[in-house]
């Protein structure tokens, strides 16, 4: 019971850090929000991930796990498409410009969102879990 008490904390942490560094990803409703966001995507990735990812097993294999990545960033979606204070949309890269290096300013879809905060919440939730244990 401590140890689901812990991670639905760090998961918070992490829904917020992650709200707050990627451009497209917010949340409305104070810490009760972030706990909510917490439990639905936790209850999504206990039900509905295990049966994509066996559906997905092929694709997966072939791109030696990285469809994990885009099956990660689909839970992300459908999370915030079942709570309404979780809010993931496009958002603008505004280019970098890094010496001879440019890249321009590119439009990152609902989806590439996704996986990219559920990228980041990943690497930010293990990190606080590796230092907690």
């Amino acid at each position: 019971m401590k140890k689901l008490i812990l991670n639905i904390i760090i998961n918070s942490i992490a829904v917020a850090l992650v709200a707050h560094y990627v451009s497209g990803i917010s949340y409305e409703g104070g810490n009760l929000g972030l706990v909510a966001v917490a439990l639905v995507l936790g209850v999504i990735n206990v039900t509905i991930k295990p049966i994509i990812s066996l559906f997905a097993l092929p694709v997966t294999l072939l791109t030696m796990g990285l469809f994990s990545l885009i099956i990660n960033g689909g839970m992300f979606y459908i999370t915030s498409l079942v709570l309404e204070n979780f809010i993931v949309k496009g958002a603008w890269f505004p280019g970098v410009e890094y010496g001879p290096v440019i890249i321009g300013p590119f439009y990152i879809p609902v989806l590439g969102v996704a996986v990219i905060g559920a990228l980041v919440m990943s690497v930010i939730s293990r990190t606080m879990a590796w230092f907690v244990d």
